[in-house]
């Protein structure tokens, strides 16, 4: 058989929300690219629809090796997970329903056609061609020509509702927040018929004063019971000029926040968690000191605007696979 390099990668504006895959195929010095975007789906089942489309393409069985930066696509094959969820009637060893069962077993009849070799490669690194997969999948994003993720929308339509419906009177929600929110909801008409706890922390997600992080780890600060977790940061790390730093790095925004995740993903099994960005906020310019502008596009003393800490934020639950809602976007918040 041939051997032929492809490169992919999804993407999504919210998620789920608007997404699209990017695709590069590498074959006899020759270079082919594919993207498509779609009005409702997820990030995960963007890069899966990315790998099923580049193997669909190919006319003829072939050696694939085939590059992604998506952890979740690369476990699933290399440590056989998928087929043991197959096995066990697509329930994994949580014994939840497996999600994205339809890909998964789309992409299960073309491996049986290809011999594929799944590679990792760390996204929005140096490798030029998984960058250009991330460019191809946010452009198709903002194109015209969006198609329905029939399977996604059908999974969510009345019957299945109905099918799976729960009481929302048995849900709690956690709320960690920096200095944006101070107020209790409990028993707020947003939250009717849910429990909900909230807790504030001063100075961003950093590792010391009241922090998140020493927060959490604290278990009295920890309630394994939670159904939803909701982490609303950013803000204030960019105005009190908080490293972003890496992955590790615990003094810095990213590296705590990744540590943050982590804790609550070990102690809170079941619980959903749900990263939201620092909303619009006007600010005085650091060096003009005069005009009042969007933070977003202000640089502090660290030399990060918040649009620098809020694309962090999408980066990290794209990596711990948790949700992010982008509520800009979806409400529109601007400085009028």
């Amino acid at each position: 058989m041939n051997t032929i390099d492809i490169y992919t990668d999804g993407a999504c504006s919210v998620n789920p929300g608007a997404g699209g895959y990017g695709i590069v195929f590498l074959y006899d010095n020759t270079i082919k690219e594919i993207s498509q975007g779609y009005k409702l789906t997820t990030n995960n089942r963007m890069e899966l629809m990315a790998v099923i489309v580049a193997l669909k393409e190919l006319n003829t069985s072939y050696n694939v090796n085939l590059y992604t930066d998506s952890i979740y696509v690369v476990n699933a094959i290399n440590k056989k997970w998928v087929y043991s969820w197959k096995n066990n009637n697509w329930t994994n060893a949580s014994k939840k329903k497996t999600q994205n069962i339809d890909l998964w077993e789309e992409l299960l009849v073309l491996l049986e056609k290809h011999n594929v070799k799944f590679i990792w490669v760390k996204g929005h690194s140096n490798n030029i061609y998984n960058n250009r997969c991330d460019e191809l999948a946010t452009s198709a994003i903002k194109k015209d020509n969006l198609l329905e993720d029939i399977n996604y929308i059908n999974k969510y339509d009345s019957s299945y509702l109905e099918e799976n419906k729960v009481n929302s009177t048995d849900k709690n929600i956690i709320i960690y927040a920096d200095s944006t929110l101070f107020k209790n909801y409990d028993n707020n008409i947003l939250f009717k018929n849910f429990s909900v706890k909230n807790y504030t922390y001063s100075k961003g997600i950093i590792g010391k004063d009241n922090s998140l992080l020493n927060m959490l780890e604290n278990d009295d600060f920890i309630y394994k019971e939670a159904n939803f977790i909701i982490i609303w940061c950013g803000t204030n790390d960019w105005y009190f000029s908080n490293e972003i730093g890496n992955s590790t790095s615990l003094d810095t925004f990213y590296g705590a926040l990744n540590k943050c995740i982590n804790l609550l993903q070990s102690k809170c099994k079941d619980a959903t968690i749900i990263l939201l960005p620092p909303i619009f906020r006007f600010q005085k310019s650091i060096n003009k000191n005069i005009e009042l502008e969007s933070a977003y596009d202000i640089k502090n003393l660290c030399g990060y605007t918040l649009r620098d800490y809020n694309n962090i934020l999408f980066k990290i639950a794209k990596e711990n696979f948790v949700s992010i809602l982008d509520i800009n976007t979806i409400l529109q918040i601007n400085k009028y």
